[in-house]
This record gives C-alpha cells, structure tokens and sequence, in this order.
C-alpha cells in the first residue's frame, strides 16, 4: 500500500518498499520474484482515511522490469484480497562476465517506452491525455520507478520505489447556467507532460518530447486527480478551458505573486473559479476533401483516426511532431487546445505545391532520407508538399529527394507521433478554417497519370544514362551482391550490385539479416526512386519485399573448407572452423573465433562474427572466405572419454565445469573439456560434454552474441574442416 499524507494545499506521497527474492528455474535463466508491499506504483486512491489517502494496489497493474538497461519485460501484478501487497515475476538470465546486475523497474508497463544502458537511462511518458476516476488519477499517468544496484545476482533483492510524477487535485466552478462538462485542459509556459529520459542514479530527468498541456477527460468538477512532470508555476501563467455542452470555456490566471507547485510525490490541491467566463468564440476547421478550395492564408490542421481516437499534429518535437488527442464532430474540429499546431498555408516553390508554417518555419521532409517531419527557416523542395485526394485519401508529399517523404501517423506503442514514411502507417487529413484571402494553392485534386520508365535489366537502365530523380521501374535478374553497405551503427541499408563497369546501390533500411555478399537477388522494383547520392547511383525501393534472394551455394567442398557431415571426420581430428547457420546448407555462418573472455584463470565466454575481439553477429561465406586465423580451431580425439572429442583453442582445451552458462580454457585434457557429437538434419552437430548434468553444449547465443556451454537452450553448430 501507499499513502499520500495530505496538508491543506499539497501532500507528500510516502510509501514503503517492496521486497525481490529471486529462486533459480531450470531453463539457465533466474526467475526473479518481487513482491510489493505497501506498494508505490500506479495503483488506485482508496476513501480518504482521516488526512491520507491509501493507495491500493488493484491487480490490474502491469510492471516493465529492465536487467541492465536491456529490453524491457512485462510482468503482471497480482495484489492481495485488501489491496495492500502485490507480487510478481520475471524470468531473466545472468549476463556472464559483467560486473554489475542491476534492476530497475517502472510502473505502468505502458509509461515504460525503453531503456539504454548506452546512457543508463529509461525512457517514460507521461500522458498528456488522462482519464481521472472517482478519487483517483489516471493509473496510466501514476508513475513510480525503482532500481535495485548490485555487484553479485542476488537471490534477494529489496525493491523501493520512488514518484517519477507531481500530482493535482483541482476544482472547477463553472459559470452560471453550465453543465455537463466533458474534458478540462491545463495549458502552461513550462512542460507539464511528454516523454522523459530519466536516469535512475540520481532521479534526475530531462525533456525528450515536450507537452505544455494536460487534457482531462472527466464529467467531474471537484476533486479531480491528475498527474504532471515537477513544475513550479509560481509567479506565471495556468490556462484552463473547459469542454461543455458543445463549448469551450477559457480562463488565463496570472500567478503573479501567487504560489502554485507541482512537486515531485506530493500532491497540490487547487480550485478554479470561472464564473463569469463567457463561452469561447468557434472556431471551425472542416475536413478538406479537394485540396482545390485550399488558399493562401488558410489556417489548417493535419489530422488521423487511430482506433477511433483522433489525433492531430502537435506542437512538440524536432524530429517528428507529437500527437495531441482531438474531439472531430461531423467532420469539424471547434476550437482545439493549445496542444494543436495550427498551421498557416503558404505556396510552395513549385506550382502545385504548398508549405505548411508554424509560426515563422516551414515544416519539411529530412534531408538525410530518415522517417522525420523537421522544420527549417527557408523554403526549399524539401518544405514543399502536393497535396492530393483520391479515393477518401488525403496525401501530403514533400517534393525533396528523400523516400522518406509522405506524412502519415505512426501510433508507435503508445507514444503517438506524425513524420514522413515512405509508406505504410496511418493516412492523414486536413482540416482548414477556410479563411485565407490569398491564391488557390493546387489546380487539381489530383496528379495526372504518368508513364513510368520501364527497363527489363539492371544493365539496360544503367545504359539509360544518369539517374533522373524520378522513378523508375526496373527488373532484377539474379543479381550478385558485391557488398553490403553498413553504418558506423553497424545498420545494414544497402547492397551494392554490378553492371558492366558501374556499381548501384540498392539503397534501404534493414538488408534482411540472411544476405550475405555472394548471394544473388531478383525481382522487379517498381515505381522506384532513380537517384544520386554523393556520386553514388541508387535505386531506392520502399522495401525488400519486391525482391527475392537466393544464397550462395553452400556445403560440401568449398575453396579451402569442406563441410563435416560425419562424427568419424571430427574423431579424425585436424583443423576446423565452428559456426552458426541460420539458413540451412547455405554456407553463410556467424564464425566462433578463437579468442575471448574465457581464459585459463576466469571462466568468460568465445567470441562471433568476423570481429576478433568481441561479440557479434556478421557472417562469413565459407566459399570465398580467404583470412581464416581468427576462427581457426585443433580438433582432437579425446583420450578421456571415448567417441568424444577436444577442441583446443591454441595450446589450451576449451571446457565447462558445469557451474553456469559458460566456458573456460583448461591446460589439460578432462572429462569436463570432452564433447561427444551428434549430427542431426542439414549437419547440424549437438556437442555435449557427458560429464555435465546441467550446463553441457556448445552453442551460439543469438540474443547476446557470442559462443559458450548452455543448458541445450541456445543456437547448435555447423563444422568445417580445413583441406590438406
């Protein structure tokens, strides 16, 4: 349980601490129970109990739990029959080799957007539309986060949670004569909502996406709850509008000389009086379906449904816009929040076009080919958008050179945004006032028919010419893949493809993780962008999905490798080369080095992928591979245990002593450095060290790369042996 210990204007939220006891489960993971008592997360408000409120937990509470900043976990609360404990549990794995096991937890799961352990950060959201019920704040917008910071595992773990947000109890007294209220919006100078990077070592934050307004859907005006991000308005501006009967009402309080804090756990009671206030003058915006009527001058809105929810374009965000929830009535919007970006048209530097300004910018499409909706001082291609209508579609398509260039509405799990795609997402419309004074802005709703370019090979386009800028449509014929492009990231966006005496690139996002240079791809690539990019020449599809890919021929004997098929090839012993194959018989294998943390002092790990000093996932094609040292390996028979055998890593017998899911180096031969194989379909080996009841198979780990002794829970291997 918590309480909320209430004085006359605010109150401190003061809660106890929830306890974690962890117990080991037989899959190699650890199955981590916590359990909560006198809980401090988003729970509900119960009847006010002399000068507090207790805060029970309600069972339908969802916990995300972090383990060292990584993916988060979703774990489902179950409270006790009075709401005053709660437990739950989740499965994690020990990282091997780390000196710090570290726990943190934030409550709701949906406020949990991610964590990084590159800035040890955790990335939450405060809604900026809440939902209050009787007595009780939104629990989406109730917000606690806990850590728990340690050197060893720990079976038992004490769990204290702490407030991320400030709370508020306001009161409304509504002008004379009005009921039947349907939303209130707090709207100030300072942020009050949006998404956070918090960081757990000291509790301090800092604003990723900003929100300056809070809605509150609720008929109630008195003693309503709502939560906020720790704000002192003391001395400024509250603006307040309420929705009722089909009207808004708005009240400005300058706070001037006044004091109104919003502090961290506490909660701060207050009460507005709008008698008096008059109802707010409409202003209408009607959906534009013929971008024809659209004019110079006019004030606009960019809208979407998601669901049934309408969203428009808010003012928030540099790389993108944040979502702020709407009321759409008969394909009008009346006198939206402060929330909403309304736009103001302007023509674009093409015919045809417009731009779209928010206040002295100009909204535009990234220059760098990214899913962003930015804004810039000057007006260029990028800030220019044709706007069509065909078919109950409204499109907004920047005129810039990137593919990345029609704006749509991306829900995103929660944390709505609108930015430019290429494709998918949810379409947009536009709702105008319809009272600018200046010219039409488009002659037609829509474009005219055009005849795309079409060339039935790769070589044919080339001979074309140059890229155009335009699009194209091309057809693929077994095309071999020179190389692939990799960011500094390590993000695979392109491959590089070869006609006649000219490299193009294949240019987008995510190359599927399977190709691998030396396979070939095939297909037709229609209404592609035919462009140039730092001298490079690209196609840019919208996706792979138009192209299928073949591996390289794999297995057998290829170049300097020949696939081990038999247990009697390995008992013959020689040089090898162990991997992981995701597509079978391919020949394209994540290698296992010769190198890692493991040593003869200290039990570690073996590294992957072509790197020779760490852990990762880039493949090898055993075919044309030439430098091999780094994964080079000895296989000899055992003499300790017969039908096994030894892999020796240099001088040293690569082993487990059946303690935890890992390995180590060992100057001599034991039972414990014995693998007995097995060959199972495609030539897949199970090596299993018969002496070990529980950690006792080589296997790659494709979660956290890298190659060790597992529980049989991981990824089994591929060989090669070295021809003489």
């Amino acid at each position: 349980m918590k309480k909320i210990i209430i004085s006359v204007l605010s109150a401190a939220l003061v809660f106890a601490s929830c306890q974690k006891e962890a117990a080991p489960v037989s899959s190699g993971s650890s199955e981590v129970s916590f359990t909560a008592t006198i809980p401090q997360t988003r729970t509900s408000f119960a009847p006010k109990d002399g000068d507090s409120y207790p805060v029970l937990w309600t069972g339908d509470e969802k916990v995300g739990v972090s383990y060292n900043f990584a993916a988060k976990q979703s774990a489902a609360v179950a409270a006790s029959a009075d709401g005053k404990t709660a437990s739950f549990e989740v499965a994690f794995e020990a990282t091997a080799d780390v000196t710090d096991h570290n726990f943190y937890a934030v409550c709701p799961y949906s406020a949990f957007v991610s964590a990084s352990a590159k800035y040890s950060s955790l990335t939450i959201e405060i809604p900026s539309t809440q939902t209050p019920v009787d007595g009780s704040c939104d629990e989406a917008a109730q917000i606690i986060v806990a850590k728990h910071e340690s050197s060893s595992f720990d079976e038992k773990v004490k769990f204290d949670f702490n407030h991320v947000v400030a709370y508020g109890n306001l009161s409304v007294k509504l002008p004379s004569g009005v009921s039947g209220i349907s939303s209130i919006t707090l709207s100030s100078e300072e942020d009050i909502a949006g998404r956070i990077f918090y960081y757990p070592a000291d509790g301090s934050y800092q604003v990723s996406t900003n929100s300056t307004s809070i809605t509150l859907n609720t008929d109630k005006t008195s003693e309503v709850f709502f939560a906020c991000l720790p704000v002192d308005l003391s001395g400024k501006s509250l603006k307040v509008v309420v929705a009722a009967g089909g009207n808004t009402y708005t009240k400005n309080i300058d706070l001037t000389g006044k004091t109104l804090k919003f502090e961290q756990g506490r909660v701060s009671k207050f009460s507005v009086d709008m008698s008096g206030v008059s109802a707010d003058a409409k202003v209408v915006y009607n959906l534009v379906t013929d971008p024809t009527t659209l004019k110079v001058g006019d004030k606009v809105i960019i809208a979407a449904t998601y669901k049934e929810e309408n969203y428009a374009l808010g003012t928030s965000g540099t790389t993108f816009r944040n979502a702020a929830p709407i009321t759409v009535s008969e394909a009008t919007i009346v006198n939206p929040s402060d929330a909403v970006e309304v736009l103001t048209l302007a023509k674009g530097i093409e015919d045809n076009t417009c731009a779209f300004m928010a206040g002295t910018d100009y909204l535009c499409a990234s220059t760098e080919d990214k899913n962003n909706l930015e804004t810039q001082t000057t007006l260029d291609k990028y800030g220019s958008f044709r706007v069509t209508y065909s078919d109950g579609v409204t499109t907004i398509k920047s005129k810039g050179k990137s593919t990345r260039n029609i704006v749509k509405f991306n829900y995103n799990n929660g944390a709505p945004r609108f930015s430019c795609y290429s494709s998918g997402q949810v379409d947009v419309v536009i709702y105008s006032d319809g009272k600018g004074t200046g010219a039409q802005l488009f002659s037609t709703a829509v474009d005219a028919p055009s005849t795309t370019p079409t060339y039935s090979s790769l070589a044919e386009l080339v001979k074309a010419g140059e890229p155009t800028g335009g699009n194209v449509n091309v057809t693929l014929t077994n095309e071999e893949i020179r190389s692939i492009y990799t960011t500094a990231s390590g993000y695979r966006n392109g491959i590089f493809l070869q006609a006649g005496d000219r490299e193009i690139e294949i240019y987008c996002k995510d190359v599927p993780a399977d190709w691998v240079v030396g396979g070939t791809v095939s297909g037709t690539l229609k209404d592609c962008t035919w462009t140039t990019f730092n001298s490079t020449w690209e196609l840019c599809p919208a996706s792979w999905s138009e192209l299928t890919y073949k591996a390289p021929a794999g297995g057998g004997v290829t170049g300097n490798w020949t696939r081990v098929t038999t247990v009697a090839e390995l008992l013959a012993g020689g040089t090898f080369i162990i991997g992981y194959e995701a597509t079978a018989k391919s020949g394209v294998i994540i290698p296992m080095a010769n190198t890692g943390s493991a040593s003869t002092d200290a039990t570690g790990y073996i590294y992957s992928g072509s790197s020779a000093s760490s852990g990762g996932k880039e493949t090898i094609y055993i075919s044309s591979v030439s430098e091999t040292s780094n994964y080079e390996v000895t296989i000899v028979p055992s003499t300790s245990v017969s039908g096994a055998i030894c892999i020796k890593l240099g001088a040293n017998y690569l082993g487990n002593t059946n303690t935890k899911n890992n390995c180590q180096l060992f100057t001599e031969e034991a039972a414990t450095t014995a693998f007995t194989p097995t060959v199972g379909d495609n030539d897949v080996f199970t090596l299993t060290i018969e002496a070990n009841d529980s950690y006792n198979t080589l296997q790659y780990n494709a979660g956290s790369p890298r190659f060790a002794v597992y529980k049989a829970t991981q990824k089994n291997v591929v060989i090669y042996k070295k021809n003489k």
